[in-house]
């Protein structure tokens, strides 16, 4: 299982190297207000289009090892449906603020409307179309998908620049990168992607999807809520050049540091529900503990060379957007970690028995915690007030899942491997600063000599016994 998740990590790296291009000519190329109205587009983009459709993409990947021709199937119908009445009711939304004369939509026409609208499906489409692709293990073409959408968005957002479009136009380059990517993918591999289509009147699987993919949904739409709810503050208490800022330095570290974690999840969930539904619970549990193992130590490395090296990384970002407060990218980096840990490890115990209500009271408690932090702290502290209420929300978050689990995972490979670690990362961060101060050592250095004691201090704690191989 550790090699199929090398083989993601190894495919995975074209598409960090693409969003680090990505972000370095972006940033450049637009002005710090252009680019905070990008981030708060896209951002908005990408929630939306999370609530109205990856309800399907979840289904899709929990049921699709148990009949896959008919979930194939279920899915395009049930998106072709969602997607009509999406249509239908952006008509009569239009058709009632024009009859009324409501101000509400006033600044925009029909047709910037419409082309939100379509949008918003394209990435529901998107998100379907490579959970297919996941789930039937077609790492490569999975891969080549996302690595195609990155580098086609990019493209069609210098184009838009180019022509002198209006800068609430860009964040629509990236749903013209997910279409041209998924056409591109199906034209070109039409063998390996072309699907089964049967018994598209499965009443059973369709409901199925409903009970299952609505509240997971819910779920994941919630990580976003509180992603997008800093940039809605940052934007109304401070301005959008500060959200530029805050949006650069974030997008780094997600796109590049947290596409990384998201890397296990996407090797290893397939597998843990093909065992769970097989009846092979505990090679199921063991999967999943190991999973936890790979985020928890992988995300602490991360969390070390972010915090040492940022002044490096941030050469990526545009002058005029790199101003970056010092303590902002290491809050980034912990809330990134715990967000990773709550979404990608602890929420699939309570998908797998079924106790989804439990984890949408919880996420719900997050989402209200993490509204009054932001509306407390951004006018206070400004984007590091942002910063460090989303790491508290997803640390509370992690912390309360685990404890109110079923405990698939093992409580001592959780307790005792949390305590090892931290105890090895404070450590290494007190020899390190020792060593450091008598000795001139660049920030690069020291960032290799942390992660060398951190590993040292593993290594004699004997963390590698919370790893089983398989």
């Amino acid at each position: 299982m550790f090699k199929v998740f090398l083989s993601y990590f190894a495919l995975k790296a074209v598409n960090v190297v693409i969003s680090i291009f990505g972000i370095y000519i972006l940033t450049r190329e637009m002005s710090p207000y252009e680019y905070g109205i990008y981030s708060y587009g896209l951002t908005f983009l990408i929630v939306i289009s999370a609530i109205l459709f990856e309800w399907i993409a979840s289904s899709v990947a929990r049921f699709y090892p148990s009949n896959p021709s008919s979930i194939l199937s279920t899915s395009l119908m049930v998106y072709l449906r969602e997607t009509s009445i999406l249509f239908v009711m952006g008509f009569f939304i239009l058709l009632i603020v024009t009859l009324f004369g409501l101000s509400i939509l006033e600044q925009y026409n029909s047709f910037y409307i419409f082309v939100v609208i379509f949008a918003f499906s394209i990435l529901g489409g998107y998100s379907i179309y490579a959970q297919l692709l996941n789930s039937r293990e077609k790492v490569f073409l999975y891969n080549a998908l996302n690595a195609l959408r990155q580098s086609l968005s990019i493209g069609a957002a210098l184009i838009m620049i180019y022509f002198g479009f209006n800068a609430e136009y860009y964040y629509l380059s990236f749903a013209a990168g997910s279409i041209l990517a998924v056409f591109f993918i199906i034209v070109v591999n039409k063998r390996n992607t072309k699907p089964v289509i049967v018994n598209l009147n499965n009443f059973k699987i369709e409901k199925s999807f409903y009970s299952y993919g609505i509240p997971v949904s819910i779920l994941f739409a919630s990580i976003l809520i509180i992603d997008f709810s800093d940039r809605i503050f940052i934007s109304y208490f401070l301005s959008y050049e500060q959200l530029a800022i805050y949006s650069a330095s974030y997008d780094l570290i997600q796109k590049t540091f947290g596409a990384i974690l998201g890397i296990a999840y996407i090797a290893y969930f397939p597998r843990i529900v093909s065992y769970w539904e097989s009846q092979e619970k505990s090679k199921s549990k063991l999967l999943l503990s190991n999973l936890f193992y790979i985020v928890f130590i992988l995300g602490t490395y991360i969390c070390i060379f972010i915090f040492v090296s940022y002044d490096y990384l941030s050469l990526l970002i545009g002058e005029e957007i790199r101003q970056t407060p010092i303590h902002l990218a290491p809050l980034i980096a912990i809330g990134i970690l715990f967000g990773a840990l709550k979404f990608y490890v602890l929420d699939i115990d309570f998908k797998l028995t079924n106790n989804i209500l439990l984890l949408i009271k919880i996420s719900v408690i997050m989402i209200l915690f993490n509204l009054i932090a932001n509306y407390i702290s951004i006018p206070l502290f400004g984007i590091l007030g942002a910063a460090a209420s989303t790491a508290l929300t997803f640390f509370l978050g992690s912390i309360t899942a685990y404890f109110f689990s079923s405990r698939i995972i093992p409580k001592k490979t959780f307790i005792y491997l949390v305590l090892k670690v931290l105890f090895a990362l404070v450590s290494a961060f007190f020899l390190n600063a020792f060593i450091v101060y008598y000795f001139d050592i660049s920030a690069i250095f020291e960032s290799l000599l942390l992660a060398l004691i951190f590993t040292l201090l593993l290594f004699f704690l004997k963390i590698k016994q919370y790893y089983v191989s398989m």
